[in-house]
């Protein structure tokens, strides 16, 4: 369920991005750098808007006899686009009281942890081979949000598991 016309918007933009950085670039590490750039940034607004298109189907193919939409609420995730913050809707089971996020479930996403499923296996698989600081040093080059720390409560979840 996306808008066509925002995903249209944000490729035009990443057009216009990209002729910036072809105009300004003085050598090829600057034209890489902003395209690399230019890309992530677009997979960042595209994964927001499909993360809003699923939460959007998710409530309009929920039973709203069984499922009462309480409110939305935000959550920061930390991808391999760098960081995204998307809402989704929280709804309240009308005959258990049991609550949830439909988005998180579909997702597969668990509660209280901030990396996204794929930089968390990259940000463990480093961490196997070098220091928990090392590990957050060569992933900051791609993904600038990633700590030392954020790595270790990784590695800590996937020891108790």
């Amino acid at each position: 369920m996306l808008d066509i016309r925002r995903v249209l918007a944000v490729f035009l933009q990443m057009l216009s991005s990209l002729q910036n950085v072809v105009d300004e670039a003085g050598d090829f590490t600057a034209l890489e750098q902003g395209v690399c750039g230019t890309v992530r940034g677009t997979a960042n607004e595209l994964l927001q808007l499909l993360f809003e298109g699923m939460d959007r189907k998710l409530q309009e193919e929920r039973d709203k006899t069984r499922w009462a939409l309480i409110h939305r609420k935000p959550r920061t995730l930390v991808t391999t686009v760098g960081e995204i913050t998307i809402w989704r809707r929280y709804y309240r089971d009308k005959q258990t009281g049991e609550r949830r996020f439909l988005l998180d479930e579909a997702l597969g996403l668990e509660p209280h942890r901030r990396l996204s499923p794929q930089l968390r296996s990259q940000a463990i698989a480093l961490a196997t081979e070098m220091s928990y600081r090392r590990a957050a040093s060569l992933l900051q080059a791609w993904v600038p949000e990633v700590s030392a720390m954020a790595i270790w409560e990784e590695v800590q979840r996937l020891g108790e598991e």
